[in-house]
């Protein structure tokens, strides 16, 4: 060992903040070595394995069918759609649904102070998808009886959110607000 290593050594060994530097420094280069030389071929096969995976996948996307075909698999699917389509009223059919509403409330002596909506175009499907806001006021049978009525509807109605408020003591009624879901077709240009 040369008298120059010398000096160098005794100056890292006297200043502990040198000597740290250096070991974070060889540890730092250590575990870049080892990320290389182990972990990336292991990545790479995991990599590889996924891309394997995932092709196997995407060759079972379609369902078979009872008799094993693919094409017939496709064929009651593309049936499906169909009747699902078959199901949606046209947009003209959004004051009936309106209708149906008030009347339901009338038949349950709920009042609805008024009803919103907003319309989306669902593109490419030729569908409208309109949400609908209104509260309603009445007993709490009354109300709960309501919302049994729109959940068996012939209509495709989600119900998104139930608010539920009590009125000033003594009244019994309770405020619900309600916030729902349709859908009606329209004509794809």
């Amino acid at each position: 060992m040369t008298a120059r290593n010398k000096i160098i050594i005794g100056y890292i060994l006297k200043c502990p903040s040198v000597l740290g530097v250096v070991l974070l420094v060889c540890l730092n280069f250590g575990l870049t070595l080892w990320g290389t030389l182990v972990l990336s071929p292991e990545i790479d096969l995991l990599e590889a394995d996924i891309c394997r995976q995932t092709k196997v996948l995407e060759t079972r996307s379609l369902p078979e069918s009872a008799d094993g075909s693919k094409e017939a698999a496709y064929a009651r699917n593309a049936r499906d759609l169909r009747a699902f389509h078959s199901a949606i009223p046209d947009q003209t059919e959004l004051p009936a649904l309106i209708e149906e509403l008030f009347s339901y409330a009338a038949k349950l002596n709920i009042s609805i102070e008024r009803v919103t909506y907003h319309p989306y175009v669902l593109e490419g499907h030729g569908l409208l998808q309109y949400d609908l806001n209104f509260q309603l006021e009445g007993s709490y049978d009354q109300i709960k009886h309501m919302i049994f009525l729109l959940e068996n509807s012939h209509r495709i109605i989600a119900i998104n959110k139930l608010g539920f408020h009590r009125r000033a003591a003594g009244s019994g009624n309770v405020v619900l607000g309600l916030d729902l879901e349709t859908y009606f077709g329209r004509e794809v240009p």
